[in-house]
């Protein structure tokens, strides 16, 4: 028989809200039913239930906050968690929008043993901001009836577990409300009033949905599920319990979500080199941020440098009432040498360095220089990618080229001493920009060192002589 641990968290939207920054009781209403399905602590310590309508939890607590429920946002975030688990235990069935099922049996033999794998999966799960209640069974449903239950137990014992969930009342079962009345009437409230009777029993008296119920739960009957396998990304979707205008506010949310995607990279030893940050605006288009790093990142703090940055060249249009962040490229995580006498000589390495500038100036104005292939000065050097290795250059001699280049010749005004040249610079006749030129170093009376040249057979009424750059 296999083993199986069902996950329930029983507050997943709550949970899921920023609730740091407020001390107000907080609720989740289903707005059909005007039902609160979910309440924080503060909440009930005011005397607030699940169960209750509006009316009655606004009566004893008048400071009550509530939000509606969201099934859709509970269903995204179960996703989250078994991408996250996902890493610990290969086989995970999703039962939307407030459980997980992982197969056990395929886990023992490289966890040795049931309680090493449990201390894993509870590790991971105490990182994250979800309550959640747990069991095994060696049925789905058998472990998913004590979890809903409560009963938060991990064991192998057959029997033991059995005993268990025979003893949980029919109210915890996942048969429909409609179901359960016609049982009451009968005198069936447990569970173990219902395995007392034969399937085929259970069939001529009861609904065929009560008898496929037990017959999954007992194990007389197999049950089809259906394994999720999570795509290799990171999403994190957080609405906020208040709109912020001012995008400095976001450092709260966005933090929380750099702090998950650090502990996500950490357990693959891996670093991202671009984020995807989505801002929901209450009454406009979504604005897509982009923030990228030279050198691949994973620590939160210097995401959270460079989002900043990145954030301040931004307007928003519309309050943001909530913001995801996503990555879809990984990179495995390179190891950074230091000189062991020297140490490290900055506060910054040079990736890192490119990277704020970056963020703070835009990645298309922050570029390096890479040789061209063209003896013209102003074609001699191209932009390139920052951090891009310059191949060697190929020449039989070295050329003298100065260290400032203009941006177009000008006219020289000014008596020189020349000291080195011609220098003859004959190229350009393929692409209509011929250039004929002879070329000079000279220094003027004050000490300046120029690279001068002169045109050939130019007309002697205009200036002949340019200077074209400085030598430093």
């Amino acid at each position: 028989m296999n083993l199986w641990l069902y996950l329930h968290f029983p507050a997943l939207q709550l949970d899921s809200l920023l609730q740091e920054h407020t001390a107000q009781p907080l609720a989740v209403l289903d707005t059909q039913r005007n039902v609160l399905v979910q309440v924080n602590a503060l909440a009930i310590e005011r005397g607030v239930e699940v169960g209750m309508d509006l009316a009655t939890a606004a009566a004893l607590c008048r400071d009550l906050q509530w939000v509606p429920y969201k099934e859709a946002l509970e269903s995204q975030k179960l996703q989250e968690i078994a991408r996250w688990l996902y890493d610990l235990s290969a086989d995970i069935v999703l039962y939307p929008p407030d459980g997980l099922l992982l197969k056990v049996s395929s886990m023992l033999n490289f966890y040795a043993g049931l309680m090493p794998y449990w201390l894993s999966v509870q590790t991971l799960l105490n990182a994250l901001p979800y309550r959640y209640h747990y069991a095994t069974g060696y049925t789905p449903l058998a472990a998913q009836l004590l979890a809903k239950a409560g009963e938060c137990h991990i064991s192998e014992d057959a029997q033991k577990l059995k005993q268990r969930y025979a003893a949980c009342s029919i109210e915890h079962t996942d048969l429909a409300p409609k179901y359960l009345e016609p049982l009451r009437r009968v005198g069936i409230v447990r569970v173990a009033d219902l395995l007392s009777i034969p399937l085929k029993e259970l069939s001529r008296r009861f609904p065929l949905e009560v008898t496929h119920y037990i017959g999954h739960l007992s194990g007389e009957l197999s049950q089809p599920l259906e394994f999720h396998h999570p795509p290799e990304q990171f999403q994190q979707y957080l609405e906020l319990l208040y709109e912020i205008t001012d995008l400095q506010v976001l450092q709260g949310p966005l933090k929380r979500q750099l702090s998950l995607l650090e502990m996500f990279l950490r357990r693959r030893e891996q670093v991202c080199t671009r984020l995807q940050l989505r801002l929901h605006q209450r009454n406009a288009a979504s604005l897509e941020i982009t923030v990228g790093s030279a050198q691949g990142e994973y620590q939160a703090h210097k995401w959270l440098e460079l989002a900043q940055l990145t954030l301040g060249k931004c307007q928003l249009t519309s309050p943001v009432y909530a913001l995801t962040l996503r990555v879809e490229q990984f990179q495995e995580k390179a190891g950074q040498s230091v000189d062991l006498f020297t140490g490290p000589q900055g506060q910054h390495t040079s990736q890192q360095l490119v990277s704020v500038l970056q963020a703070r100036l835009g990645p298309e104005r922050v570029t390096g220089l890479s040789r061209g292939d063209d003896f013209r000065p102003e074609r001699a050097s191209i932009d390139c990618p920052a951090l891009t290795p310059s191949e060697p250059a190929i020449q039989n001699a070295p050329l003298l080229r100065p260290t400032f280049l203009l941006p177009a010749p000008r006219a020289l005004a000014e008596p020189v001493a020349i000291i080195h040249g011609p220098e003859r610079i004959d190229t350009g006749w393929w692409d209509q920009a011929e250039q004929v030129r002879d070329y000079y170093i000279a220094h003027n009376q004050a000490g300046q060192w120029y690279w001068l040249f002169r045109t050939p057979g130019s007309n002697h009424s205009v200036p002949q002589w340019f200077v074209h750059g400085y030598f430093s």
